[in-house]
This record gives structure tokens, C-alpha cells and sequence, in this order.
């Protein structure tokens, strides 16, 4: 199903496309020593693929709801810890600096 490239990229060329470079560059072409090179290329791609391809289908599967649940390990450990780093600054010995209550009116 691979097509070759025979020209430039732009079909548009004014030049057309450049048979000179076309041929220069055709040693390097995997398919000029091995003519099933991308046959065999793409079934590996393909068969390597496969996995990660049905995850990807299966993440999209998911709901809101599943993927929270998912994040749910790592973000409420991590609330959990931050609330009780809040407690404990907020607990900490405020002697140090008496706190005066200041009135509406006196911010005028």
C-alpha cells in the first residue's frame, strides 16, 4: 500500500520533477537492494503498534469519572499533605507577634 515518491513535494513545479536527484538518491532507498523493505517495514510498524493502539482505544473508552478516579491516587495524598502543612503553619506558636485587631474605622 506504500506508494514511491517520484517527484518533489511540489507537483508544481515550474521544473518538474528532478531525475537527476531521483536517481542519486535511489541507492539509498532500502528497496533498491530489498524489494519487500516497506512491505516487511510496515507489517512491523503495524505489529509493534498494536499494543500501544489498543490502549489508546481503550483510554477512550473512559469517562470523567474513571480518569478522576485514576488521579485520585496521587492528587488526595497530595491535598492530604498540603492541608496538613497548612494546620501546622497555622498551628505554630504565634506569641512572637502579637496580632491587634483593627477596626473599619481606623483604616481611614
Amino acid at each position: 500500500m506504500i506508494t514511491r515518491m517520484t517527484h518533489d513535494l511540489d507537483s508544481n513545479d515550474d521544473f518538474g520533477p528532478d531525475l537527476e536527484l531521483a536517481e542519486a538518491l535511489a541507492h539509498f532507498d532500502p528497496e533498491h537492494q530489498d524489494p519487500s523493505y516497506w512491505y516487511r517495514f510496515r507489517q512491523w510498524i503495524l505489529e509493534n503498534a498494536a499494543g500501544e493502539l489498543a490502549r489508546r482505544r481503550l483510554i477512550h473508552e473512559l469517562t470523567v469519572g474513571d480518569v478522576m478516579t485514576s488521579w485520585a491516587r496521587t492528587v488526595v495524598p497530595g491535598a492530604l499533605l498540603a492541608a496538613i502543612l497548612a494546620g501546622l503553619l497555622l498551628m505554630r506558636d504565634q506569641s512572637v507577634v502579637p496580632v491587634r485587631p483593627v477596626g473599619i474605622e481606623e483604616l481611614w
